[in-house]
């Protein structure tokens, strides 16, 4: 097994690989368990083969300036399924972080399930969506079933996808991987993602096996600083404010 590398692959754009073999002086790499069959097809021929050993996951930083934040139904519908306690918090935590990511010009893409017969997104979340966000109608659970919402996220230029919403174990999980397939670097964040009872582990589990990276509010708001200069200048005010229930800084 050799060392870990940056390299560039075909869409030139760079992402850690684990070298794991070398045969008759060639290298052949694989990013993650999720990339595997992906990467064995573009590969594999009679000249070689591969010997899987530790996969390499990715481990960089999420950067501010490469995030499209994704804010999938947090619709009354799917909130009424979760327990009462669990319910204030999580909306807190969703409306907070797309309002951090506005202060950042952070392209926030948002969708609603369905909104001729479940409404849209929840009052307390649409009031901080930047200015002139279009709320798209998501009529499949996996965002990318939809060719004009996945334009919209690959119209940002972004390569990486964070994630919010619900539900965790259906909308947000299929959008992830769908995303997955579509070349982009995904990030779920685990407490602004609701389902009820066990499907919220569930789903969070599914997503972790297949290559999604699951963080945090709060470790993706620092992700996106970096600096405590960083994060005065832009957040000195939220550092001195008391923040809703369910947010930790």
């Amino acid at each position: 097994m050799g060392d870990v590398y940056d390299i560039e692959v075909n869409d030139h754009r760079p992402f850690r690989w684990l070298m794991i073999e070398v045969k008759k002086n060639l290298s052949y790499a694989i990013k993650t368990s999720a990339w595997y069959s992906r990467v064995q097809k573009t590969f594999k021929n009679k000249e070689t083969k591969f010997m899987i050993g530790s996969i390499a996951r990715d481990t960089n930083l999420t950067d501010a300036d490469d995030t499209a934040l994704i804010v999938i139904d947090v619709q009354q519908a799917f909130l009424d399924k979760l327990d009462s306690p669990h319910m204030e918090p999580l909306v807190n935590r969703i409306a907070w972080i797309t309002e951090m990511a506005g202060r950042l010009d952070i392209p926030v893409i948002v969708t609603a399930e369905d909104t001729a017969n479940k409404s849209g997104t929840v009052k307390l979340v649409a009031e901080k969506l930047p200015s002139g966000t279009i709320e798209f109608n998501k009529m499949s659970y996996g965002l990318c079933g939809d060719p004009e919402i996945l334009a919209a996220v690959k119209n940002t230029g972004r390569n990486t996808a964070v994630l919010v919403g619900l539900e965790t174990d259906v909308c947000i999980c299929q959008s992830a991987l769908g995303l997955l397939q579509n070349g982009l670097r995904v990030v779920v964040l685990s407490d602004a993602v609701g389902a009820p009872g066990p499907c919220q582990e569930q789903g969070i589990e599914r997503m972790r096996n297949a290559g999604v990276i699951i963080s945090s509010v709060k470790g993706t708001f620092y992700e996106w600083q970096r600096n405590v200069q960083s994060g005065n200048r832009t957040f000195g005010d939220i550092y001195t404010s008391t923040q809703p229930k369910g947010i930790y800084l």
